[in-house]
């Protein structure tokens, strides 16, 4: 066992790529039927990949760019405002059809499900930010290109899965899980950026958990503890999302531009490089 972590430090994108199969098996494999126990599993998660950015990044592995971490924090939360707004807006869409089937105990699932969105939010950033972009920087320091090769590995295998396991039977298939994918890319190279500001993966999966929060909050009041399906085999309701996905595509590229046109100039990208 001793060796095998040895070769792991040594070897920060196989870490990442186990650190990645583990998340993925547990949440495939391990059967939930309460938002409690997907909470449980997304916390001990978070404890996994806390262990395997530990193996890439040593003690750096839980600092952040400002000392008491306060700065940091609202930097995150502000720059993130965009996204807020956008899952507001989907999540009343989705809650007003959800009227009709409010179930008994609505209020004990509705902090359930936050707390369970909360440590889901760590979780993801924990895995798709920190430990791939850790990893690549880490295997690739010298290359010019690094950050771009984080970007790309990050945001594709972010978005890419959200639609693992799903059907694509069907060219309607294949369509909204490519839209699906890079809707969500671009939300995970959002999330990048401010990682890179501020290398704060607390605020990052704060924020992250309440916009996951905020757009899905109606599943509460439905009772709905199932696996979100992002793809559809119906050809209709497939084509209804491929229209959603477009327009959510549209609206996340204008928000992750302002963030990245408000912050490229404060990321020190020599210093990620030589110190990360």
């Amino acid at each position: 066992m001793g060796a095998f972590l040895k070769f792991l430090k040594k070897q920060p994108l196989v870490t990442a790529a186990v650190a990645i199969a583990v998340a993925m098996a547990a949440i495939k494999l391990i059967p939930c039927r309460e938002f409690l126990q997907l909470g449980i599993v997304r916390m001990v998660l978070c404890f996994a990949m806390l262990f395997f950015l530990y193996l890439i990044s040593g003690e750096k592995s839980m600092g952040t760019s400002d000392a008491n971490n306060t700065g940091t924090t609202w930097y995150v939360i502000k720059a993130s405002l965009g996204f807020w707004i956008l899952a507001v807006i989907a999540g009343v869409v989705a809650f007003l059809g959800t009227i009709e089937e409010f179930t008994k105990g609505w209020q004990i699932n509705l902090i359930t499900l936050f707390v369970m969105l909360l440590f889901s939010g760590l979780f993801e950033e924990l895995a798709f930010r920190a430990v791939l972009n850790d990893a690549v920087i880490y295997q690739f320091r010298s290359s010019r290109h690094v950050f771009r090769i984080s970007a790309v590995v990050t945001s594709l295998v972010f978005g890419a899965a959200h639609v693992i396991g799903s059907d694509l039977s069907t060219l309607s298939a294949i369509g909204q899980a490519a839209m699906k994918t890079l809707f969500t890319g671009i939300i995970g190279l959002a999330f990048l950026l401010l990682y890179w500001k501020t290398r704060n993966i607390w605020a990052c999966g704060l924020v992250h958990g309440i916009y996951d929060f905020l757009a899905s909050f109606s599943r509460a009041f439905s009772g709905n503890t199932m696996e979100v399906n992002y793809v559809t085999a119906d050809m209709e309701i497939g084509m209804s999302f491929i229209v959603t996905y477009t327009v959510f595509i549209l609206i996340v590229l204008v928000i992750t531009l302002f963030i990245w046109k408000a912050i490229r100039k404060d990321i020190d990208f020599e210093r990620i490089r030589e110190t990360w």
